[in-house]
């Protein structure tokens, strides 16, 4: 099997009444879509384009070194747990070292990135962050590439302050995202598409 084979997905049974319980929703067999369970209720998103798989590999490569020197983790596509019946998953999660499994509490993760696809870009900027700063993540990282061509990009890293998140640094495209906190890091946001015309 290479790299770019895919596993068979078993079909997942959504045959059934709202609300459902964490257990229920752990018990979901796999499925190409991405689903996540928020206050009872499915919420289920198109697989990721290409495009936002790659930004994702990239990002991740550029946060693995420093948040490893940190002592922190750094997962793709994570089971993180916000709450009672609240179980999402990041793009990208950044997280304290915990007892292997299938989720993450909130109280462990440090930062949770979001790429922005068409159709859930909305989600993501209002309803997400929301969600993320209700858990007491200090870090949001917001990623939003250009849809259409992807020739251009934009970060904008968020800090929880109280109860709501503040920006506290932004890069353009063409500039890099450079903060100390919550680890050092240095995002260029050229390299993040690395890939944009092959």
């Amino acid at each position: 099997m290479t790299a770019c084979d895919t596993l068979t997905m078993t079909k997942a049974d959504f045959n059934h009444p709202d609300p459902w319980t964490e257990a229920e929703y752990l018990a979901l067999d796999e499925t190409n879509s991405r689903i996540e369970l928020i206050d009872g209720g499915l919420w289920v998103s198109p697989a990721p384009t290409n495009e936002h798989q790659e930004i994702s590999y990239l990002l991740t490569t550029i946060l693995r070194p420093p948040a490893s020197a940190a002592k922190l983790c750094v997962t793709q596509a994570g089971n993180v747990r916000l709450g009672p019946d609240r179980l999402v998953s990041p793009d990208i999660t950044v997280r304290r070292p915990s007892k292997p499994g299938t989720r993450t509490e909130a109280a462990d993760v440090v930062m949770v990135a979001e790429i922005t696809s068409p159709s859930n870009a909305t989600a993501d900027r209002r309803f997400k962050k929301l969600l993320y700063a209700e858990a007491g993540i200090g870090w949001y990282l917001l990623v939003e590439p250009d849809h259409g061509t992807y020739q251009s990009i934009f970060l904008r890293l968020l800090r929880l302050e109280d109860t709501k998140y503040v920006e506290h640094a932004f890069a353009e495209y063409g500039e890099t995202l450079i903060t100390d906190l919550p680890f050092p890091v240095e995002i260029s946001t050229e390299h993040l598409l690395d890939f944009a015309g092959d």
